[in-house]
């Protein structure tokens, strides 16, 4: 990045690099992990992408909470397939 040059805003980078299907899931066309997460780099970190998503959309994740899919498509950034559940040591816990 040049000096001077603003940095481009996470919203439109995710935007730019994902595409809607017919099904409604918005695909994740940038890196993937080897499990088939997006990834994303925000503030020099890199971070699961349709986790961005959902903190853009209905703010910070809750602690002990991890981000989900309903359509079960890891690599969808749309937030509204997506939902917070326990993490599946807070499941375990709260379950034995």
């Amino acid at each position: 990045m040049s000096a001077g040059r603003k940095p481009t805003p996470v919203i439109t980078r995710l935007l730019g690099m994902s595409e809607r299907q017919p099904n409604g899931c918005l695909l994740w066309s940038g890196e993937l992990t080897p499990t088939g997460y997006g990834r994303i780099k925000v503030d020099g970190r890199l971070e699961y992408v349709h986790r961005v998503a959902w903190s853009l959309k209905y703010g910070e994740i809750p602690e002990g909470m991890t981000v989900k899919h309903f359509c079960h498509v890891r690599h969808c950034v749309n937030p509204n397939h997506t939902y917070v559940g326990l993490t599946q040591s807070a499941h375990l816990k709260q379950h034995a």
